[in-house]
């Protein structure tokens, strides 16, 4: 009987006037989708609800929103994507970098204890249909048998399964990049094991089993991020001139980037005191490959949300926030490092000028550390 429901549950489309609603398998994954065609000069209702079971990983590709829906928290470049933190978040995997991978989130027991509801309290779809509902007000054909086939698919999949919903992404600045020849397969669905061809061009995204070709965070990273969190929580009201900071430093291509990324990403979503608001900021001096401003800049910028992209994609999106920034007009400090340590000065001044208690600060470096930039680094 179970063979028989799995069997009804692969690769099953209907068509309800002009939406397509249907199920995708790859691997273990079941991707339900609803695309439809634009009418009226609307943009379409497109997206998916993907349904993973547990321990299983899997990797995104192209552009997509993505919120929480039901079941066991996900993790994504240190974001957690839970009934705590649902999102939705702008999530940019384009073929430039490594694309960004999902995995189960761990729940600790204190957080059964806190009773944060991230995850059911038993295998049970009918809070699932309720959620749903919730999700989607307005009650039509094709999400009524949407929300059906997503029940029957979690039903069928068995508990501790995660459940999340897959918006399409849509930019006029996004497209209009697509546009020049020279990026128009930045965002391309290009990988051999995606859902087929047609669903994902027009949902704007595509999913594949495994995590082996995407970014992977170390024991050490985690291990950093716990270490900076508690601190930053630990920090009183009194102890608000000397506010907590950390210094990323290390040779080109060593990973900062990346680093810089998972631990503003851990934080804004996973710092466990929230009296404290989820912001951070960042003191970028990497003027050849900045995280938030065109080269040649310095600049100090107040993160409030996960950052799941590349540099280039932050500004889509409302946050981050740009608080002071200094033009160098180099890419290396080399050419005229006085003035660069005086960009340096004038841009963290406005980091000490900020009200009190001060967000915590995390010092983006570039491949310079040594002389007169380290000794400005370590003084200040």
């Amino acid at each position: 009987m179970a063979s028989e429901q799995e069997a009804s549950l692969t690769d099953a489309q209907k068509q309800i006037g002009n939406v397509i609603v249907g199920i995708v398998t790859t691997g273990k994954l079941k991707l339900v989708y609803h695309v439809e065609d634009s009418s009226l000069g609307l943009l379409p209702e497109n997206f998916g609800i993907l349904l993973s079971p547990p321990n299983t990983a899997f990797t995104l590709f192209g552009k997509a929103y993505v919120s929480y829906i039901y079941g066991t928290p996900m993790e994504c470049m240190g974001t957690e994507i839970s009934a705590k933190f649902p999102g939705p978040q702008a999530v940019f995997s384009p073929t430039t970098h490594a694309p960004l991978a999902f995995h189960q989130r761990t729940c600790l027991s204190t957080d059964i204890a806190d009773n944060d509801n991230d995850v059911p309290n038993s295998f049970d779809f009918s809070g699932l249909a309720t959620v749903l509902k919730s999700v989607f007000d307005s009650v039509t054909p094709s999400f009524a048998y949407l929300s059906e086939l997503v029940v029957d698919v979690y039903n069928a999949m068995g508990p501790n399964c995660s459940v999340l919903l897959f918006r399409s992404f849509v930019s006029r600045v996004s497209d209009s990049m697509q546009n020049v020849k020279r990026f128009e397969n930045l965002f391309a669905l290009t990988h051999k094991e995606h859902i087929q061809k047609s669903i994902s061009q027009r949902l704007g995204f595509s999913v594949t089993m495994g995590d082996a070709a995407s970014f992977h965070s170390s024991a050490e990273m985690s291990n950093l991020a716990e270490r900076f969190m508690s601190n930053a929580s630990a920090d009183s009201p009194d102890d608000a001139k000397k506010s907590m900071r950390l210094l990323l430093a290390g040779p080109k291509s060593a990973g900062k980037s990346s680093l810089l990324r998972f631990l503003i990403n851990r934080f804004v979503t996973q710092s466990t005191n929230r009296q404290i608001p989820p912001r951070i900021a960042v003191l970028d001096c990497d003027i050849g490959q900045p995280e938030f401003t065109p080269c040649g800049m310095v600049s100090l910028t107040i993160v409030t949300e996960p950052i799941l992209g590349p540099p280039f994609t932050h500004h889509l999106k409302k946050s981050p926030n740009p608080i002071c920034q200094c033009f160098v007009g180099a890419i290396t400090p080399s050419e005229n490092p006085n003035f660069y340590l005086k960009c340096l000065d004038y841009v963290y001044q406005a980091y000490l000028n900020l009200p009190t208690p001060r967000p915590p600060l995390i010092v983006n470096t570039m491949g310079w550390t040594q002389g007169k930039l380290n000794f400005f680094l370590t003084e200040n």
